[in-house]
């Protein structure tokens, strides 16, 4: 599964890779706007005990994102961040 979020649908990193992704059986997960992604990410209660995070934005919104995904049950130093 692959989760991604925007502000605008034009402005989603990897567009031309979905239908790819899509082909190998890869959940893509868009978040477009509100709600923010790690709200829609703990509604959907996916099983993260595998899982690896790559989280980039704002330095309050990779803490915000970073905190629910532990929550959610990644495990720590499961999330990597962009600074």
């Amino acid at each position: 599964q692959v989760w991604l979020t925007a502000r605008d649908a034009e402005d989603f990193a990897y567009r031309g890779e979905f239908d790819s992704w899509r082909a190998d059986d890869i959940d893509v997960q868009l978040v477009l706007g509100e709600p923010f992604m790690q709200d829609r990410f703990a509604a959907q209660n996916p099983e993260l005990a595998h899982a690896v995070a790559y989280v980039c934005g704002t330095p309050k919104m990779m803490d915000d994102v970073t905190r629910r995904l532990t929550e959610c049950g990644l495990r720590e130093g499961a999330a990597f961040r962009n600074w």
